[in-house]
């Protein structure tokens, strides 16, 4: 759906409660603006049958949901959710104090781009709050129907929390699926003959995720898995013996199924991460070499006899004619910067350090919460993708230069506190 510029605007659009006002007309400034412009798109498809959730960043719990997501675009500076109509936006968390939806009347949505235009409208929408009227109850929704353009805001008090656009688009609900087909190979796991239920899809195999927590418990690299129903995440935890379900290493019928991309979050240790992973049948799929390579054992495969082996005694390392670097990280977690932070606080692009790993590289460095991480030796990062990766090309014990932006008084030190452009030489860790 395409919004021309001089369209008819109205002044309501209808939600679950039955309609929301709109507080009035503003125009976007001119860096807000540049910064929302005609940027390239990368395509994620998603199951449109579950809702997608999106974490609060600062926040000690928030998060937010959408629902009938069909697929995810990553901008420069944020990400874009196609949904079909109707859509439910909701908001979950204890310590949330903004709450807020834009709707952009004048946004041009195409094939590869989206302009947001330089017009806005606030949703005025149905929110509790807590009953000192301080922070907002965890629930409030609302539920968008038609076509439009939305930006969804939330976060904690002087925090940055979550910001993303929302494209509704008047059409049903799509399933994307692929093809998957039974794995043929022997599979040894420290030795003895396993078997699997386990599938190609694209060339990868994908082994049912509960299947390799219970074969693996009891070793070195044993995690458990936990679902969250309620927030729709997996839960990983490395070290932990697995409790089962019951179902693990159930046998297959060898026939080949419908796979379709997982959306649920992923966790693990309490981190986010990014991990492919197929329903089949009900259960989580995920790729070996992925499960291998977030919980370091070995996983390789014998040509000549057909097998796939798992090895607990031996790290992973990456497969044969794969890029020699094998990785290395700063010892950080941070979130993309927004387009809203640049343009109310004078930011740069790059990505907002949250947490460090304790005496990790980044902060045996001397860097600090809130650095913003910019550029690295000759490269400029202008997100979390960017940043991870070329951290990929890099191996542990490289030292890099990681130039910061911090900003001035973010902690309350006094006016006198000024922002400072800083550089560090951080030798990477595994």
């Amino acid at each position: 759906m395409v919004w021309p510029l001089g369209t008819q605007l109205r002044r309501t659009r209808n939600n679950k409660q039955g309609s929301v006002p709109m507080k009035g007309l503003k125009k976007v400034g001119s860096l807000l603006m540049a910064a929302m412009l005609v940027l390239s798109l990368s395509v994620t498809a998603l199951a449109a049958t579950e809702e997608t959730k999106i974490p609060v960043s600062d926040s000690k719990d928030g998060y937010v949901t959408v629902s009938n997501v069909t697929s995810v675009k990553e901008l420069q500076y944020r990400t874009v959710y196609f949904v079909s109509s109707p859509t439910t936006i909701s908001f979950y968390g204890s310590d949330l104090m903004r709450e807020i939806i834009y709707y952009h009347p004048n946004a041009v949505v195409t094939a590869d781009s989206v302009e947001l235009g330089d017009l806005f409208e606030e949703l005025t929408l149905d929110l509790k709050l807590d009953a000192e009227g301080l922070y907002y109850l965890s629930g409030n929704s609302s539920t968008l129907k038609g076509t439009g353009v939305y930006t969804v805001i939330s976060s904690p008090e002087a925090a940055m929390g979550a910001s993303f656009v929302v494209v509704v688009r008047d059409e049903p609900a799509t399933t994307q699926t692929v093809t998957a087909t039974p794995t043929a190979s022997k599979v040894l796991v420290n030795g003895s003959s396993v078997s699997f239920d386990a599938y190609t899809v694209n060339g990868n195999n994908y082994f049912k995720l509960r299947d390799l927590a219970k074969v693996l418990s009891g070793t070195g690299k044993q995690f458990n898995v936990s679902w969250d129903s309620a927030s729709k995440v997996i839960n990983l935890v490395s070290g932990s013996a697995y409790t089962a379900v019951g179902g693990e290493l159930a046998a297959g019928d060898g026939l080949a199924k419908s796979a379709v991309l997982n959306s649920s979050a992923i966790y693990k240790d309490g981190v986010q991460v990014s991990l492919t992973a197929y329903t089949i049948n009900g259960n989580n799929y995920f790729k070996l070499r992925d499960i291998g390579q977030a919980f370091d054992f070995g996983v390789t495969w014998d040509g000549s006899a057909n097998t796939i082996k798992i090895d607990t005694s031996t790290g992973y390392t990456a497969e044969s004619g794969a890029a020699t670097a094998t990785g290395a990280t700063l010892g950080v977690r941070g979130s993309t910067v927004s387009a809203l932070a640049m343009m109310m606080q004078g930011w740069p692009a790059g990505v907002h350090v949250e947490e460090f790993v304790p005496n990790g590289p980044a902060q045996t460095a001397g860097m600090q919460l809130y650095d913003v991480i910019y550029k690295v030796d000759d490269t400029e990062v202008a997100s979390t993708d960017e940043l991870g990766a070329l951290l990929k090309t890099h191996n542990a014990g490289d030292v890099v230069k990681v130039y910061v932006y911090r900003p001035a008084d973010y902690e309350g030190d006094g006016a006198d506190a000024v922002e400072e452009y800083l550089t560090f030489d951080v030798t990477l860790a595994k």
